[in-house]
């Protein structure tokens, strides 16, 4: 006899169908958090600012100018990796910092270490690193306010 999905069977004790519904519950949490991690993983730009995020906690403004995308972008872009598991967010003054979380969890953290070996290689990240230092050069001591490019 074949089990259905949430393993109740006539005759079957109440413990053992709850134990077999938080087995699956937390199967299903589990698989919505890998597809989760996954399709934030999934997106040229997420992939891009995670490379930048690679070098230390950044400012939206320096990643917005670094990779010349709207504000709105990068911040929906942001939320998407922070609701992953894969950014920390905090507020200095009315500026909002990124960073990569510090003790994520394994799944992440083997994505991110694989990440961090393979993309800087490519010819967009290396780009985007240069833009970036560049960008913070000029930046420099006045904060946040957006540096005259030239």
């Amino acid at each position: 006899m074949r089990a259905p999905l949430f393993g109740f069977f006539f005759g079957e004790r109440y413990g053992a169908f709850l134990l077999t519904i938080s087995a699956y519950t937390d199967m299903l949490i589990r698989m919505e958090y890998t597809t989760q991690v996954f399709k934030a993983l999934g997106d040229i730009t997420r992939l891009r600012i995670l490379a930048l995020l690679f070098s230390g906690e950044l400012c939206v403004c320096d990643i917005t100018e670094t990779l010349n995308l709207p504000q709105s972008t990068v911040s929906r872009h942001l939320s998407y990796l922070r609701n992953a598991g894969l950014v920390k967010s905090c507020r200095k003054q009315k500026w909002m910092h990124y960073r990569l979380l510090s003790n994520p969890e394994l799944l992440v953290r083997g994505a991110v270490e694989l990440l961090k070996q393979q993309l800087p290689v490519l010819a967009t990240i290396q780009e985007d690193k240069v833009n970036l230092k560049t960008y913070l050069e000029e930046k420099g001591e006045h904060g946040c306010q957006k540096a005259s490019r030239k």
